[in-house]
Parts: structure tokens; sequence; C-alpha cells
């Protein structure tokens, strides 16, 4: 049986890769050579190093199953020049240990992502089922109840700033009329739909991503907020004035 490629289900050709992502991480090699050849050689084990780290980090972020996969390519010939420089293994075996921990994660996520889609496509399943999880028990200053504090926090800034908006708005797609998605807050006089994405496990995380899809695939006026970005509410919301 022909042993199949890390990131897909062709068959291998050299590095645990098949043909065509072989021919993708060749690339990245000449590429990354070249980068380092026309900067100069003093520092560029240090610099590939450090950017295996960033490129590592960015990885782990990314839902993008193909886009994944050309990170990790990219991510293993950054490896494999640092081992033909230095004779040390250390990026090899983190990549190894980071793919080991995210392939298959990714893959999965990515799988949930579209299916997630495909059911809010269809009408199979109802945005408000999800967050009946949590009911409305945060009152809000205009007399609004939320799910959450950090809902709380948002509804109460666009009070405060005479903002006027609606909670939990059915987001309507004249093209999908089957479709059920709520939008945390809606901005009537400015045509906005503001999400604040508030966990991160992976179900969440492949739900959120759809929805994201949706939205720009039907050009839907949409502003994010997460956890981090309401630290600061008013740089985050401040141009909603």
């Amino acid at each position: 049986m022909n042993k199949k490629c890390m990131f897909c289900d062709e068959s291998v050709v050299c590095f645990n890769m098949c043909e065509m992502h072989n021919t993708v991480f060749r690339e990245e090699l000449n590429k990354i050579q070249k980068d380092l050849n026309n900067n100069g050689n003093n520092n560029s084990c240090a610099e590939l190093k450090g950017h295996f780290h960033n490129l590592r980090y960015s990885a782990i972020r990314c839902v993008d199953y193909l886009h994944f996969v050309c990170l990790s390519i990219r991510l293993l010939a950054i490896a494999h020049i640092y081992k033909s420089r230095t004779e040390d293994e250390l990026l090899i075996v983190k990549f190894k240990n980071f793919l080991a921990k995210y392939l298959l994660k990714k893959k999965i996520i990515f799988q949930d992502i579209n299916d997630n889609y495909n059911k809010y496509i269809m009408g199979v399943v109802a945005d408000i089922d999800f967050r009946d999880k949590w009911p409305r028990i945060y009152a809000c200053d205009d007399g609004h109840y939320v799910r959450s504090l950090s809902e709380m926090l948002i509804d109460n800034w666009l009070n405060k700033n005479n903002i006027k908006h609606e909670y939990e708005k059915l987001v309507e797609i004249p093209n999908l009329p089957n479709i059920t998605i709520v939008c945390d807050f809606y901005l009537p006089d400015k045509n906005i739909y503001i999400e604040y994405w508030g966990k991160y496990d992976d179900a969440y995380i492949a739900r959120k991503h759809a929805k994201k899809k949706i939205y720009k695939e039907n050009n839907i006026n949409l502003s994010e907020l997460d956890y981090n970005t309401i630290k600061d509410i008013n740089k985050a919301l401040g141009v909603l004035k």
C-alpha cells in the first residue's frame, strides 16, 4: 500500500509529501535560500529561528486548512535550511511536534466550518438555538437584557454614545430565505452588524468562521469584537461615533 502524503490523500514521492506538495516545498526552499543570500549570512540562523517561531504562531491561529498547509510547508523548509547550516535538528523536531499537535485538529475544524456553513445555508440549524444555552440575565442601562458581561459592556457603550442599536438582530439575506442567523448587535442608522466572539473552543470557532463566510459572501457590513479588543472599548468602537 502506498504511503499517503502528510497533507492529503495522494501518494508520497518525497519527504512524506505528494508530488504537488513536494514541489511547493522545493520552491519554498529555493525562495528562502535566495532571500538569505541576498540579505547576507551574518545572522541567518538567528533570523531563521525567529521566522520559524513567528510563522508557527500564525499557523496555529490559522483556520483555513489550505493556508495552514502552505504555512506548514514553509515551516518545514525553514527547518531543513536551519539544519543544513547548523547540523542542529532543533527546528525539525519542533516542526514534527507542531504537526502532530495541530494537523488533524486543523482538518477537523476546516471540515466543521464547511459542515456548519452548509447547515446554515440549508436551514438545518438555527443560530438562536445556540444562543439559548446562555439566558439573557444581564441588564443594560437602556433596558436590554443580554447574555454576557462583555455584551453588557458593548450595549452600555453604544447607549452612552447615543448610537441607536438593536440586540440580537435577525440577519435577513434575500437570496437565502431559509437561513437563520442572529447577530449580536445591529446599528440601523449605519447598517452595521456587530459580532462579539466570546468563546474559543473548536466548535465555536467553526461556527464563527461559517458565519463570517456568509457575511462576506453577502456583502454584509460586519464589525468584529473579542475579549482583547473590548479591553479598550473606546478604541474598538470609537470609529462608530
